[in-house]
């Protein structure tokens, strides 16, 4: 792990200074490449929803979604608007429904971008056999299907074995 945080400084070193920087200030230049957390507030989710219906009806971006794109859309938007209802941050909300949140907003994004569905990841809860603790697992729509069938496959295969009878003393 050091070595990653040592190659990526090293990288971060190489890079040119931001155009106009030659003569800036060594600290500027170097808070210029500081990574900035991304902050979810839910507060700004209600006006950022406003501006992406109003601009969904007028702005030719999003002319060739259907009425059911924006069906999509507006259901999935209203989900996340109760799921972030009273909730001042996202730390506040149980981990499951950051997740379900998550999942909305893939949607949306999916629908807006027009992305293929199949590239869409879900995510969901799972508790670890033998244990109590649960992680997060995020897999493609594509990818879990393929999963699922091989699933199908490896049982259909077995079924179709021919069960071996014993046929020593006792057996057949």
């Amino acid at each position: 792990m050091k070595t990653v945080a040592l190659l990526l400084v090293l990288a971060g070193l190489m890079l040119p200074p931001p155009c106009g920087a030659a003569d800036a200030d060594p600290e500027a230049v170097e808070a210029a490449y500081e990574h900035q957390p991304i902050e979810f507030v839910p507060r700004k989710f209600f006006r950022q929803r406003v501006r992406l219906e109003r601009e969904m009806r007028t702005s030719e971006k999003y002319a060739g979604l259907t009425a059911d794109d924006f069906e999509r859309v507006k259901v999935s938007l209203d989900k996340m608007g109760a799921l972030l209802e009273g909730v001042v941050s996202i730390d506040d909300m149980p981990y499951d429904k950051r997740v379900e949140l998550f999942n909305e907003q893939e949607t949306i994004n999916t629908v807006l971008t027009q992305a293929n569905e199949n590239n869409r990841l879900i995510c969901e809860r799972q508790q670890r056999t033998g244990s109590h603790m649960t992680r997060t697992q995020c897999i493609s729509v594509r990818d879990r299907e393929l999963a699922r069938e091989r699933g199908q496959d490896v049982l259909r295969d077995a079924l179709r074995r021919p069960i071996l009878q014993n046929e020593g003393p006792g057996g057949g």
